[in-house]
């Protein structure tokens, strides 16, 4: 097949759907079909059999970027034929759409999010007043919209019912795929000195517990709650280590207010999370939100017990108490203290670690794969809906 993926940035090292769209692309050139990458923001090609197309996106504003790079893409689709579009943001035309972060309109309402009222009454207004969610939004509500809508690939049960309740989308166009992960590349037995090393980079002794956080949005994760729990917890052994891209001045000054300066690592941006995972005990994930979450999937196939939210799709793959902790509510500080205090026993914590090496299979990247392509092989024989134009 000749397949389209569609993203408006395309550098796997700002994890997320950028990750994921170049595995994607290069698993189904590995399967030989033709694959292109459609995309704004230039990148180092990571993966040179793809054949990366950057469209025009200029403009003053991300909001005209947006709807320029849109139309640069519906050029190149009235330019160039393809059997599938794979969209992983809203766009004119397509025939698969992904939501890696969860519907564009949903984000509209984000604040319910939020931990205190005033916050959510901040995050609302300044929603409506997000001439780039907006306009995402409405391209997306258009799209879905259309006589011939989409597919949509759904991460979770729990985001397809939200499709169904909140957007009254048909059900049959809606397609729980669980994420996945690359077994072969997170296996602890590929790099056993990884660990080991990155923690003499950081001066982490090799006796101290080490939690991760990593993410590219500290707020919405849960980094706050993380770090309030961390202070709970009271060990001054125990290390939590932040990696990701996003600013960590506020979660700093939360750090320095609950007397933890010396015991929080803000490590940056992690090109290769791989490392990180390798040096940790346990992963710390109480998303306030998310449709899945990799970043569990990924501390499970390196043997690492994450503790994870119920409000991340991903919690409905897992099993609590046997390769993870799952807390209900992430801002149930108290249980998600007394979480992380139990994953850090050695009997509990050795009883996940196992669990997690045991059950790694479940996040194997084939199933996935061989879910995408049926979807590809379905929607191609039944439905030419890209080409119905904006």
């Amino acid at each position: 097949m000749k397949i389209a993926l569609v993203t408006y940035h395309a550098d796997p090292a700002r994890g997320g759907a950028e990750r994921y769209t170049a595995d994607l692309a290069r698993a189904l050139t590995e399967l030989e079909h033709d694959v292109s990458i459609l995309h704004a923001i230039s990148t180092p090609h990571d993966v040179p059999s793809v054949s990366y197309l950057r469209l025009q996106d200029g403009g003053l504003t991300r909001t005209v970027k947006y709807r320029n790079f849109l139309r640069a893409v519906d050029r190149r689709l009235d330019e160039e034929h393809f059997d599938i579009v794979h969209a992983m943001l809203p766009v004119h035309r397509c025939n698969i759409y992904q939501p890696h972060a969860g519907f564009a309109f949903d984000a509209l309402t984000s604040g319910e999010r939020r931990r205190t009222a005033l916050a959510r009454a901040a995050a609302q207004l300044g929603n409506r007043f997000n001439a780039k969610r907006q306009i995402y939004a409405a391209v997306e509500r258009k799209m879905l919209e259309a006589s011939a809508p989409p597919a949509v690939i759904c991460l979770s049960d729990a985001m397809r019912s939200q499709a169904e309740a909140r957007f009254g989308l048909d059900p049959a166009n809606l397609v729980v795929i669980p994420n996945a992960t690359d077994l072969d590349r997170y296996d602890p037995a590929v790099d056993p000195s990884a660990g080991p090393q990155l923690r003499k980079k950081l001066d982490i002794a090799p006796a101290r517990k080490v939690g991760l956080f990593l993410s590219q949005d500290f707020a919405r994760k849960g980094l706050s709650e993380s770090l309030e729990a961390m202070g709970r917890l009271g060990d001054p052994s125990f290390v939590l280590l932040v990696a990701g891209r996003d600013d960590p001045s506020p979660f700093q000054r939360l750090a320095a207010k609950l007397g933890l300066t010396g015991n929080v690592i803000f490590a940056g941006a992690a090109a290769d999370p791989y490392p990180f995972y390798a040096a940790a005990d346990v992963v710390l994930f109480p998303s306030r939100a998310d449709p899945f979450g990799l970043v569990p999937a990924e501390a499970v196939a390196m043997g690492v017990p994450p503790i994870v939210s119920r409000c991340a799709g991903v919690s409905e793959v897992l099993t609590n108490n046997q390769n993870a902790l799952i807390v209900e509510q992430p801002s149930d500080i108290g249980t998600l203290a007394d979480a992380l205090r139990r994953a850090l026993e050695p009997v509990t914590h050795e009883r996940l670690a196992r669990g997690c090496r045991d059950t790694r299979e479940i996040f194997a990247y084939r199933k996935h794969l061989d879910a995408i392509v049926g979807l590809y092989d379905s929607r191609r024989r039944s439905s030419e809906a890209y080409r119905t134009g904006p």
